[in-house]
């Protein structure tokens, strides 16, 4: 019997454990934090993707036709729709983080690898500007709308 009760209350113990590890985890611990979700790009001619945060990163969701950089780069087979267009992704402050974003060459639609970029959330939350460093690559700062 001794043994009975034993083993209800390890399990009983790991079971708590678990409802309170569930139970603290928040946007804190989530890299993007306010971020997370869809965004839509909305600078000509880079607009019409969406982009979806989560963790610590953002993945191409949407890639329009309209879009045409985007459309030839993943028409060529470079990228697929759930390919990372933003990785590292770390809170600096309470309305920006550093990360790295997909860049592709405008010449010729082949991937230029990722560059360092600064996100910045407007106060109301509902647009998002990307800040490539130095102001180089495709897209040297892209504006996006929370979906």
């Amino acid at each position: 019997m001794k043994n009975y009760f034993r083993f209800f209350g390890i399990v009983t113990l790991f079971v708590a454990i678990g409802f309170l590890t569930v139970g603290c985890s928040s946007d804190a611990d989530d890299a993007v934090g306010k971020l997370k979700g869809a965004w839509q790009s909305d600078t000509p001619p880079y607009n019409n993707i969406i982009v979806t945060f989560s963790g610590n990163n953002g993945t191409f969701t949407q890639i329009t036709a309209d879009n045409i950089g985007w459309a030839i780069v993943r028409e060529r087979g470079y990228i697929t729709l759930g390919k990372e267009k933003f990785k590292d992704i770390k809170r600096t402050d309470e309305l920006r983080w550093s990360a790295q974003s997909l860049l592709y060459d405008p010449n010729s639609y082949q991937l230029a690898g990722f560059r360092r970029c600064t996100l910045i959330l407007s106060e109301d939350g509902k647009t998002l500007k990307c800040v490539i460093a130095n102001g180089a690559g495709t897209d040297p700062y892209v504006n996006y709308t929370k979906k």
